[in-house]
């Protein structure tokens, strides 16, 4: 939800500016919208109602996760038929906000706006938390043990809801949705800010325990192991642990992601297109994709027409077979949407780089060649897997050299080469930190450029090593999956390279704690206070750049060599193989464009200076930088 004012004064509504041909909102444009969010809301009612009713005539016992599943499609639902029955048709029709009655307006946007989206996340916080209890306390705790806690952290989280709802319900304190700028929007009153603001602290307050509690969950299913069964009971007992866990994290993500959009994004420009798709777009849609996300995982629940022989059907042989077509078409879409941002944000970067004004420093250096790294993986899905994949060719109907030298560069060199430059980045900190004024024998030499010369090389030759026919990595279209040949001599490969992995990530951790303890520890002085502010502020951002980037790193080694055992299903491993190397090259391309900020376009500068809010300094060349 947003915290924009209300005043239709303030603004030119939507039809006016269609009429004034105002750039970027076109009448074409909201016709989309209101598409947009019919289509979305009728899916989202449709899926939530299903499930709804599927959770409740469920012929065994429904554990705790399953109850909190089934309550959570109710605001889900109740989201969803608010646009479909109230939002759009308001929209469509040409209303203004004084033609709409004021207390059916309120009550929808009470129930819509301050119930369903203050309720959500407390079934969150109760879904991590039955996840962390299930595994910390597997046999319960003796005074909770009798007691029916899910049901009990249900009807409390209810009743809060429903209390801070009915303070809401007075004139001039609630939400309202205003079909003029199509957004349901806090009413224009000190009341309604007040409590827009504590709902929204109430909600990241909220989002960080669940949060906490997922850490927690995860560091529990990583080193824990189970004993006192067989090991296929305990394989198919962690499995459905890892499941739920994983539920858990995309629903808490997906809301995380909403509240970003609403609290921070939106404010970055006022036009009219740019807040429908921040706050009314974000809001439908995540509420629509949590109930996918739940179908998903519960795929006992899937009507027959997506079972074969009335059977769940296995997504492992991914043919004709198939019952999940939209599998497919999801999959291939992403694969787009993915690579394209991830080739126009790295491009952009590698562009900008070479024309910039100034001369670049050594941690700049790394960033290039990083962004021409991820480059080549982006590209490689862009013109290789995506279309292969949209043409549903089959393994054996590529041509087999053309599919090495590309597996080679993308999946094997570009993959093992981020690893070694992330270890520059962090070396790149350390000395500049440790040795501010350099080490004399190694002044004159370009440490940089000689750090970079010896880990393309030592990639290059560890990339030699999987030429001979056999050795190497294909993409396999029928799985979409880069995986090893099926040969000896590729398998014998492969276990070498999670080792090269793990130990390039310990040295970037290392290098990285020794940073962090130096960054708190040291205090600047020779040179004026304001001086010293920003020079700490920008050695900052460069830590917290290199953090984040080695955390994508170590997130996406974890997905390829320990998620990724936890279920065969295609869909599983398309996620925590191929979209995990995509998705964080592309993630990594715009952290340092973010963390870079001299290199923004205009437009963007534009909001910033318009905002007043300069969140980050910009990367320029430091002293404190190794030499080029």
């Amino acid at each position: 939800m947003n915290q924009i004012p209300s005043s239709t004064t303030e603004k030119t509504p939507i039809r006016d500016q269609i009429i004034e041909e105002v750039p970027g909102f076109s009448q074409q444009f909201f016709i989309s919208a209101i598409s947009f969010c019919f289509i979305t809301s009728f899916l989202g009612t449709i899926c939530n109602v299903f499930l709804l009713i599927k959770f409740a005539t469920r012929s065994e016992k429904s554990n705790g996760f399953q109850k909190i599943c089934l309550i959570k499609t109710i605001p889900n639902i109740i989201v969803c038929i608010s646009f479909l029955l109230w939002a759009i048709p308001l929209t469509a029709f040409g209303y203004t906000y004084d033609e709409v009655a004021y207390w059916i307006n309120s009550l929808v946007g009470g129930m819509a706006g301050t119930w369903a989206y203050l309720l959500t996340p407390i079934l969150q916080v109760s879904m991590s938390c039955n996840r962390f209890y299930v595994l910390y306390f597997p046999f319960g705790m003796k005074p909770v043990k009798k007691l029916p806690m899910t049901s009990l952290a249900i009807v409390f989280a209810i009743i809060s809801v429903t209390i801070v709802t009915m303070f809401t319900m007075p004139k001039g304190c609630g939400y309202v949705y205003d079909p003029e700028y199509f957004q349901w929007i806090p009413e224009d009153d000190e009341c309604a800010a007040n409590f827009a603001n504590g709902i929204m602290f109430a909600i990241f307050a909220i989002t960080l325990v669940s949060n906490s509690f997922n850490v927690a969950t995860a560091a529990r299913l990583l080193f824990s192991k189970m004993v006192g069964m067989t090991k296929k009971d305990s394989s198919r007992r962690r499995r459905r642990w890892m499941i739920m866990f994983l539920q858990s994290v995309m629903t808490d993500c997906l809301h995380l992601v909403d509240i970003i959009n609403a609290t921070y994004i939106y404010k970055f420009n006022d036009e009219l297109w740019f807040q429908f798709i921040f706050l009314t777009m974000s809001f439908i849609l995540i509420y629509t994709l949590d109930g996918f996300v739940i179908l998903i995982f519960n795929q006992h629940f899937l009507p027959k027409i997506c079972r074969k022989n009335g059977k769940q059907m296995s997504v492992m042989v991914v043919t004709s077979r198939i019952s999940f077509l939209w599998v497919h078409f999801t999959i291939k879409i992403i694969q787009f949407q993915a690579s394209l941002i991830g080739c126009s944000t790295n491009l952009y970067f590698v562009f900008k780089s070479l024309v910039r004004k100034s001369s670049s420093n050594g941690f700049q250096n790394i960033c290039m060649v990083k962004t021409i790294n991820n480059s080549i993986i982006c590209i490689t899905f862009l013109f290789w897997v995506f279309p292969i994949t949209l043409s549903s060719y089959t393994y054996s109907e590529l041509n087999y050299t053309a599919n090495r030298i590309l597996s080679g560069i993308s999946a094997m060199w570009a993959y093992i080469l981020n690893s070694f430059l992330q270890v520059c980045l962090a070396c790149n900190r350390f000395y500049g930190l440790f040795f501010p004024f350099g080490i004399v024998i190694w002044k004159t030499v370009p440490m940089t450029k000689l750090a970079l010369a010896i880990t393309i090389t030592f990639t290059t030759i560890l990339s030699i090593m999987t030429l001979p026919a056999g050795c190497g990595y294909v993409y396999d279209p029928s799985f979409f999956l880069w995986r090893p040949e099926d040969h000896e001599c590729s398998k014998r490969i492969s276990v070498i390279f999670p080792y090269v992995i793990l130990g390039t990530t310990i040295t970037t951790n290392l290098f990285n704690i020794a940073i962090g303890v130096r960054l708190i520890v040291r205090k600047i002085s020779g040179i004026r206070e304001e001086q010293a502010k920003e020079r700490r502020k920008r050695w900052m951002i460069m830590f917290i750049q290199s953090v984040i980037q080695d955390c994508l790193q170590l997130f996406d080694t974890i997905n390829s060599y320990y998620i990724v055992l936890l279920s065969e299903k295609v869909w599983f491993q398309f996620i925590f193989v191929t979209f995990s190397l995509l998705f964080i090259a592309t993630l990594d391309g715009l952290v340092m464009f973010a963390c870079h900020t001299d290199i923004h376009p205009k437009w963007i500068k534009k909001f910033k200076a318009k905002s007043r809010k300069a969140t980050l300094v910009p990367v320029t060349f430091s002293g404190h930088s190794l030499n080029n």
